[in-house]
């Protein structure tokens, strides 16, 4: 499984793993698909409003990260924004418990994009370094509050990880 470093939580894929399509995770190497950069002209003619929309939106056309697969189909990558939005301003839970939850399903599927695009902002938004590094380094955690453990007891059991949270 892939290491995570402090250090990963700021950077992004290198230029050099952009166009060899492989991205170094402390020295793991794993290829990532190969998908041409989405284009107007590449997507499906009854949905390039919504590419137009889209790419307006965002300033530029996303060049990585799931946005820049999803964004082959609009139609799906608006579902995929609005479902997003609403979880994130709609949402009853807390910022940090929400941003908690990323980390632990990032964790649980050794998904460094995800805690690299979330590790910092769950710091931000109050989830404790102590937390954040455990989780990170698959260690112990320190005593959890009563909301916190719950994400994580629902996040490992989602998993399979039956493992007990105090």
């Amino acid at each position: 499984s892939p290491t995570y470093s402090r250090n990963d939580e700021t950077k992004r894929a290198s230029p050099a793993a952009r166009t060899t399509g492989v991205l170094e995770l402390n020295q793991l190497e794993v290829p990532v698909a190969r998908l041409p950069l989405a284009s107007r002209d590449n997507v499906p003619e009854d949905q390039r409003a919504a590419f137009d929309e889209l790419v307006k939106g965002y300033g530029d056309i996303p060049r990585h990260g799931p946005s820049s697969v999803i964004i082959n189909v609009p139609k799906a990558q608006q579902h995929v924004n609005a479902l997003n939005k609403y979880l994130r301003t709609e949402s009853s839970l807390p910022k940090k418990i929400q941003e908690l939850a990323m980390l632990v399903t990032a964790r649980e599927n050794d998904c460094q994009y995800i805690w690299n695009a979330h590790a910092a902002s769950a710091r931000a938004a109050g989830v404790s370094d102590a937390i954040v590094d455990a989780l990170r380094d698959r260690k112990e955690l320190p005593k959890l509050a009563a909301d916190e453990s719950a994400v994580v007891r629902y996040g490992h059991a989602e998993r399979g990880n039956r493992t007990e949270i105090v």
